[in-house]
């Protein structure tokens, strides 16, 4: 196996945050580190809708947003039958224990 760095040019992010800043700092992030589209959602259906309509290929996820939270947009794609292992990660400033567990 050689050494170096993944190329991530043919995969696509979706950041979902209803914070503006904090979605745009996530996008910066995933787009330095060589994604080739990063998708963006201002809540959970905006999210729902973008997986649906799109091949992404990993989700930073807020937990707490309108029209339907973090979990229930994990719970979405887990129940997908394509695609449901989409590698997600939670994105949060308010886990409580009980959050971190679920």
């Amino acid at each position: 196996m050689s050494g170096g760095s993944y190329n991530f040019k043919n995969l696509t992010a979706l950041v979902v945050d209803d914070h503006a800043s904090i979605r745009h700092a996530i996008s910066r992030i995933a787009t330095s580190l060589g994604f080739g589209e990063v998708l963006q959602a201002h809540n959970g259906q905006y999210a729902i809708d973008a997986v649906e309509q799109n091949k992404v290929d990993l989700i930073f996820l807020d937990l707490y947003m309108h029209h339907k939270t973090g979990f229930e947009v994990l719970m979405h794609v887990r129940n997908m039958d394509y695609r449901s292992d989409i590698p997600v990660i939670i994105v949060t400033g308010e886990g409580s224990k009980e959050d971190i567990v679920k």
